[in-house]
């Protein structure tokens, strides 16, 4: 009999919480080069059509040199008289080795924006999004189905990497001002 109670309950545990899960999307975004020819913008968009919990993927592929990503996420409620908003959980952008987090604060009811601190990304490697949030956490059986969507931008810039030749004059004139230095003071 313990059994079957257990069982029963863990059915409707697992019933609720597939009904409170909204859709999870994995997509593959491309950067475009920019106008200025420096570097490489990515758009991103979802829009969420069922309520819940839910766990996004950008993949963007990767640099064939180092990057300075800045990034930007935030909320589209398209009918503030209805809750049909986004709310981040968190989001971190990463290639396994370096990851940066969102700062997300809410500017009015309905609309969310968070950003990263610039961040540079080594050559070679994957880089992904992962958003974790809540789309239409205040909706009600009389308020139909959603369309909770939240939009982001991503600039890719291209980091000063120094020429050996440039690093290695640094290093000398960084050793003959400790050598000078050294050879005033008195003993």
């Amino acid at each position: 009999m313990k059994n079957i109670k257990t069982s029963v309950a863990a059915a409707i545990l697992a019933m609720a919480g597939t009904a409170a899960c909204a859709q999870d999307f994995t997509l593959t975004v491309t950067p475009q080069p920019n106008e200025a020819g420096d570097g490489w913008s990515a758009w991103l968009g979802v829009v969420h059509t069922s309520a819940g919990a839910f766990v996004d993927t950008f993949e963007f592929g990767s640099f064939g040199q180092a990057v300075l990503v800045e990034a930007t996420l935030s909320s589209i409620n398209l009918s503030l008289s209805r809750p049909w908003d986004v709310d981040f959980q968190t989001a971190r952008l990463s290639n396994g080795v370096t990851a940066v987090d969102f700062s997300f604060q809410t500017l009015v009811p309905g609309y969310d924006y968070g950003s990263t601190v610039p961040t540079v990304f080594a050559a070679n490697l994957p880089l992904t999004l992962t958003v974790h949030g809540i789309a239409a956490p205040g909706l009600l059986p009389q308020d139909g189905n959603p369309s909770a969507s939240y939009g982001g931008s991503l600039n890719f810039s291209v980091t000063a990497v120094p020429e050996p030749t440039t690093a290695a004059m640094l290093f000398a004139g960084l050793a003959t001002i400790g050598w000078l230095a050294r050879r005033r003071r008195p003993v």
